[in-house]
């Protein structure tokens, strides 16, 4: 069901892939997972918790208090899984020990296992949205990670040094339009923030950068 959501999410966006397996892999990275624990994730983030799809968002070394936090406001409804609509039923299938578990696994993996270093820019527009997306990143700097020199500054803020690129910037949309509320993003519906290319310049830049260090 999930797979076929996904795929219709994606030829509705435009975009195409190369038919994917959902196998787990013999040796997953913990051994002490209970089974089938990871296969409710494994479908959108694998078991290293960096998707293959751009619009999941990487789960790598995400501070566990943040994990948690968001898996407890998909099962009590009080975030809405606005991609594919699974979110909340599946965080409602898992017990309390489940969480603390499956949380840990993936905020114990070091981010910067899996980041690969992104190529040159491929234009001018890209290095011109890039310079743009760093001459504001101040604001997004002030609570959540910069790069490999410190981590979010409380343990309930995602890193997003790293992060897929269409993540930051669909998320900042939903943020944008009221689809997602947080008084401390409320700065992205003003100006200079309140526009679709201010939107692209930030996710493009932090998707640029490289993840923090794990968090001790």
């Amino acid at each position: 069901m999930i797979y076929s959501l996904l795929v219709q999410y994606l030829r509705w966006s435009g975009k195409y892939f190369a038919p994917v397996f959902f196998v787990l892999p013999v040796l997953a990275l913990d051994q002490d997972l209970p089974p089938g624990l990871l296969s409710k994730c494994y479908t959108c983030h694998k078991e290293t918790g960096r998707s293959w799809v751009d619009e999941v968002p990487t789960l790598t070394g995400q501070n566990q208090t943040y994990l948690k936090n968001q898996l407890y406001a998909f099962k009590l409804d009080q975030r809405q899984d606005l991609l594919l609509y699974r979110m909340n039923g599946i965080a409602q299938s898992l017990t309390d020990e489940e969480i603390e578990i499956i949380t840990r696994y993936y905020s114990e993996i070091d981010p910067r296992t899996y980041w690969e270093q992104p190529d040159q820019f491929a234009s001018e527009e890209e290095e011109r949205l890039y310079r743009l997306g760093e001459k504001h990143s101040p604001v997004c700097l002030a609570c959540h990670a910069e790069g490999e020199k410190r981590p979010p500054v409380r343990a309930d803020f995602p890193y997003i040094s790293g992060q897929n690129q269409v993540v930051i910037e669909m998320q900042l949309g939903f943020f944008a339009t009221g689809k997602r509320r947080n008084p401390m993003m409320d700065f992205i519906k003003e100006e200079p923030f309140n526009t679709l290319e201010m939107r692209k310049a930030l996710a493009f830049y932090f998707s640029r950068q490289a993840p923090p260090p794990p968090i001790p």
